[in-house]
């Protein structure tokens, strides 16, 4: 019986430990199926993350696209303007027609190099008021004129002469925006000597 002893000893040892091996065995399948469905979660989160990445990613995509589409327009259109400017520019500084250009508050905006010759106008002159700029011309203020076409938004026109001798088609109009609203007025003096001599 005393030789027996040991072996179910032994016996009952061996029992404990498979059943504490199986249980911990249990217990590790256990952790492992969390760590395995943790896993899927966290995979078809990472999936619907970066689905979701690229589905922004082409939205951004074409809203960068967009976005060239419009740069090009401009660029295209400020190409535009700047010729469109340049042309103008030259035009004005190659015609015989003397014309200023004044804002709402009659002061002067722009002038052409023609009209320096009946308007004493420099280029500091630009943003001063059309009454501080003196004048060759006989019995006229320009002011006047110019006041009543910004308040009555009627272009006028007249013959006038100046200190020299001169004779001018003064006209006087209104200056509109794309907009339909007046944003000052234009004047201009059309030298019209020769036909009043041949009259």
């Amino acid at each position: 019986m005393k030789d027996i002893m040991p072996v179910i000893n032994l016996i009952t040892e061996k029992n404990d430990l498979e059943i504490k091996t199986n249980e911990r065995i249990i217990q590790l399948e256990g952790e492992l199926k969390l760590t395995k469905d943790c896993l899927q979660v966290s995979k078809k989160f990472q999936r619907s993350y970066n689905e979701d990445l690229l589905s922004k990613n082409e939205e951004y995509q074409s809203v960068n696209n967009e976005l060239q589409e419009i740069n090009t327009h401009y660029k295209y259109k400020n190409k535009e303007l700047y010729d469109l400017y340049n042309d103008m520019t030259n035009y004005l500084n190659s015609t015989d027609i003397g014309i200023v250009f004044l804002d709402e508050n009659l002061c002067v905006r722009k002038f052409t190099p023609s009209i320096v010759k009946e308007i004493n106008l420099i280029t500091q002159d630009i943003g001063r008021p059309m009454h501080h700029i003196s004048n060759n011309l006989i019995n006229d203020d320009l002011n006047i004129g110019a006041s009543e076409v910004l308040n009555s938004h009627i272009s006028s026109e007249k013959e006038i002469q100046s200190k020299n001798g001169k004779w001018y088609l003064f006209k006087c109009a209104p200056c509109f925006t794309f907009e339909n609203s007046i944003k000052g007025v234009v004047l201009s003096l059309v030298d019209i000597t020769n036909i009043k001599l041949v009259v």
